[in-house]
């Protein structure tokens, strides 16, 4: 279990044509779990660099709340540009991972 989220927790919210097991392909769910531990310690590093105690426990409900979401919309971003990397068209339109990627991009900023 991550900080925010787990690995099963990720996938369970991927869109419904992604399909990730223990030993699927292209990805697996052991990848989706580094995944989380990649995001985790980025989302924790820019807490700690603003100042604050990372990580974010669940005393502090809404702030959880909202770090967790974050933390999702990386692992989706991220599980997405593996699992349809092309999907939304050629010619810079955006891909099906753009909204999450820009989401948490932002807030890791």
């Amino acid at each position: 279990m991550g900080d925010y989220l787990n690995a099963t927790e990720a996938v369970l919210t991927l869109p419904h044509k992604a399909s990730v097991g223990a030993s699927t392909l292209p990805l697996n769910l052991g990848e989706v779990a580094t995944m989380v531990a990649q995001v985790e310690g980025e989302i924790n590093n820019a807490i700690a660099h603003a100042g604050f105690a990372a990580p974010v426990t669940t005393s502090a409900p809404f702030s959880f709340a909202l770090i967790q979401s974050k933390a999702l919309d990386g692992v989706k971003c991220k599980a997405l540009r593996v699992l349809f990397p092309n999907l939304g068209g050629p010619g810079g339109r955006a891909t099906v991972a753009s909204e999450y990627c820009k989401s948490y991009e932002d807030f890791v900023k």
